[in-house]
């Protein structure tokens, strides 16, 4: 970290820039007027993708010739205004193309093309942990600098998706500069960097919203408070096997009173919400008494509300199942008008009001076992 002051800081950066400045225009005269060569061609490109992905908006508008235009598969044809506002929402939210390999092709007229592959990520991209999107550029320069630049890229990295906008109007109602900037620039330089700074802060506190979200429904949980925790889903989603509307067997679940340890949640890219990825630990006091423990792997889908609209469950539960097999056998075996009586919601969970019932029972099938407890 530099301890610079920031007026010095302010200095060297702005040295740096008429360095640079200076260097581009020693090889825009270089090319006397004509037509750029190839070299000449992928250096150029080479400093504008620099450009922008240091964010340095006078570099990169500097390589622009007065008239450039921009042909993007999202924003459009922009025209020379239109085209300058749009980049700098972009380099303002930090938008960036990663290591673009480019080839120049025949001389036209004066000019000469340049084809490059990339893939971008922009700051709701970056900060949702969405995949990059794959970019077929075009740019075309002549003996003034960008003529033309062309971007062609799947998915739609830099649309903002309607959850986001309705996820901004719904928790900021009073924000409509946030709204804007989540998918649109402005009209001018400086509404479109302001634009693109709100963009990409915005970003970050919808991702902090749904973790925020995600982490008070496991809460909810090991304080085992069932009216809460049921609060937090949306509609009607299915963990697992069970639906959220049909909460016998969480009832049960909360009587034998599972353990939670949440180990990491993170952003997962983006689906009819926000999705959260989180991994952890749980210890089932039915399967935890032989030593088993599960590791976690959930996904979670988070609304504008903040509300769990869609889940998916991809931990292992056999271990607990071939447990729950085999005590259920034991049962059937040395205690069978119990089990008869047992209400079994899974073969590792009995209902609620049985738990009472197989709780000991659990334990003397544990000490009688040569498999259980489970060890290392």
């Amino acid at each position: 970290m530099s301890h610079l002051e920031p007026e010095t800081l302010g200095a060297a950066k702005t040295w740096r820039r008429f360095i640079g400045l200076a260097a581009l225009a020693i090889v825009l005269a270089a090319c006397g007027g004509s037509q750029p060569t190839e070299a000449e061609a992928l250096d150029l490109t080479g400093d504008f993708f620099d450009a922008l992905n240091t964010g340095d908006e006078e570099k990169a508008l500097g390589l622009l010739r007065d008239d450039a235009t921009i042909s993007d598969s999202l924003a459009g044809e922009l025209d020379a205004d239109g085209a300058r506002n749009w980049l700098v929402w972009r380099m303002a939210q930090g938008t960036s193309y990663s290591s673009p390999e480019c080839t120049a092709g025949e001389a036209a007229g004066d000019g000469i093309v340049v084809s490059c592959t990339t893939s971008v990520l922009d700051a709701l991209g970056a900060a949702t942990n969405t995949s990059a999107a794959e970019v077929e550029a075009t740019v075309e320069l002549g003996s003034a600098g960008i003529a033309a630049v062309d971007f062609s890229y799947q998915p739609t990295i830099g649309e903002a998706p309607s959850i986001f906008v309705e996820w901004i109007e719904t928790q900021h109602p009073n924000d409509s500069d946030a709204a804007a900037a989540a998918d649109t620039w402005g009209d001018s330089v400086e509404v479109s960097r302001e634009r693109g700074v709100l963009r990409a802060e915005y970003a970050q506190l919808w991702v902090d919203f749904a973790l925020t979200s995600v982490e008070e429904t496991f809460a909810a949980y090991e304080n085992r408070d069932l009216d809460r925790f049921m609060g937090r889903w949306g509609g009607s989603p299915i963990i697992g096997n069970n639906r959220l509307n049909e909460p016998q067997w969480f009832e049960a679940d909360f009587e034998s009173g599972p353990s939670y340890t949440l180990g990491s949640c993170v952003p997962d890219g983006l689906s009819t919400g926000l999705v959260v990825h989180c991994t952890g630990s749980v210890t089932d006091p039915f399967g935890g008494r032989s030593g088993i423990v599960l590791e976690t792997d959930w996904t979670f889908n988070v609304d504008e509300s903040g509300l769990i609209s869609a889940t998916a469950d991809l931990t292992d539960y056999e271990p607990l199942k071939q447990f729950g097999t085999r005590f259920q056998e034991w049962m059937t075996a040395n205690h069978p008008a119990i089990q008869d009586d047992v209400e079994w919601v899974r073969p590792w969970l009995a209902a609620a009001e049985d738990w009472e019932t197989v709780r000991p029972l659990v334990d003397e099938f544990v000490a009688q076992s040569n498999d259980y407890p489970v060890s290392d």
